[in-house]
């Protein structure tokens, strides 16, 4: 038993450092995370069931104490489990005999991949709604994924935008510094309205803006997000993008102009834009 539980807690861990290594971004993560359920296989068919159901909750509880209840159970539902299951599955057999001769008869191999096509299929209908409700929706937010993880490739380590932010940050907040807060252009007017919209975007794009290094940048985005003006725009916001799918706005094509298009071409985006605009995803405006 000592052995069995020793397997499933080393096959877990090996689970959820595969399937966690895809936060690096690189094309490598994502083969390795696909390989995520081998070692609960490994530990199912190899020692015994029980093994992989060890595995697969010692790696769920790794990854959830780690990133949040979220991973654990997405690893476990979509993951670990399936993967117990089917190992669960391999090893049932039952004893046959006929003239005195006695051999097991093992889980059908069709009944297998036919388990196996379920197990993908309703995995598949858990993960739609995460992308949309409806034909259009599901488009859009799963070329949003796609083109997220290109963007990560293209810079290895960090979002594309990371490096400019730094440098932005840095600059904003040598100008702050020599201002006085919470005001530091003023009564709140065109730069803070210029501003808001960015800063409030940072979390949307798993940004962060670092509170301890930025410290007046981070002073003068909360002076803007309570003052009352930005703190109605927000409410008003979040009502219209909850109720945008039942309105007539153009919601399949982005609007690109000026400094947005110049940060596409001056940094190699350029073959991306073009085939967006070939696509019918691009308006520009009149």
């Amino acid at each position: 038993m000592l052995q069995i539980v020793l397997v499933g807690l080393g096959a877990g861990a090996a689970a959820a450092l595969l399937f966690a290594s895809v936060a690096s971004g690189s094309i490598l993560a994502t083969l390795l995370f696909y390989l995520a359920p081998l070692p609960i296989l490994i530990a199912a068919l190899g020692w015994s069931p029980w093994a992989g159901l060890i595995a697969s909750l010692t790696a769920a509880a790794g990854l959830g104490a780690t990133l949040g209840f979220y991973f654990f159970s997405a690893f476990f539902v979509g993951v670990g489990l399936p993967a117990w299951w089917l190992g669960y599955l391999a090893l049932l057999a039952r004893p046959v005999g006929s003239n005195g001769s006695m051999t097991l008869e093992w889980y059908p191999v069709g009944r297998l991949v036919l388990w196996a096509a379920i197990v993908g299929a309703m995995l598949v209908i858990i993960a739609i709604p995460n992308f949309g409700t409806d034909k259009e929706s599901f488009e859009t937010g799963l070329r949003a994924a796609f083109e997220r993880a290109i963007q990560i490739q293209s810079r290895p380590g960090s979002p594309v935008s990371g490096a400019d932010l730094e440098r932005l940050f840095e600059r904003l907040e040598a100008m702050l510094r020599a201002r006085a807060a919470p005001w530091p252009f003023g009564a709140p007017g065109a730069v803070e309205c210029a501003w808001f919209p960015n800063l409030a975007a940072l979390r949307t794009f798993g940004l962060k803006l670092d509170a301890d290094r930025f410290s007046y940048t981070a002073a003068w985005s909360r002076a803007i997000r309570s003052h009352s003006v930005f703190v109605d725009d927000a409410r008003k916001t979040a009502a219209f993008l909850k109720e945008g799918r039942h309105l007539s706005h153009e919601r399949r094509r982005l609007f690109w102009s000026g400094d947005r298009m110049e940060w596409l071409i001056a940094r190699g985006f350029h073959r991306w834009l073009v085939a967006e605009i070939e696509a019918g995803r691009a308006a520009f405006p009149r």
